[in-house]
């Protein structure tokens, strides 16, 4: 059976993949990680989002209440699922570049 989220078009699964990210990113999760590229086939993306999901609890990085439901909804928008958790996308990337400084000058790498 073919999952439902892949009857949608590739630029909004990668907008999923972006709250996603963003959601993480924000909370202080760890910023190098193996499912954020966001190019691939839409099998890869969306098991990329599943991943991501699935890791929030495994590392202990805090997820905002609902985060899962909405991402994964049929129905979905960039912004308004921003704008519901409070996600900000510029932020997220100004925080992930300083981090990767940080990360770097600590000799971390994607697994840590």
């Amino acid at each position: 059976d073919e999952d439902p989220l892949l009857q949608h078009i590739g630029p909004e699964l990668r907008e999923r993949l972006r709250v996603v990210k963003a959601a993480w990113i924000l909370a202080d999760g760890p910023v190098r990680q193996s499912w954020f590229p966001q190019s691939g086939a839409k099998t890869e993306v969306l098991s990329r989002i599943r991943t991501g999901l699935d890791e929030f609890k495994a590392k202990g990085v805090p997820c905002p209440p609902g985060l899962h439901e909405a991402v994964l909804a049929e129905e979905f928008d960039f912004e308004a699922c921003m704008a519901r958790f409070g996600l900000d996308w510029e932020k997220a990337m100004v925080k992930v570049g300083a981090r990767r400084e940080v990360e770097d000058a600590q000799g971390m790498t994607m697994t840590d």
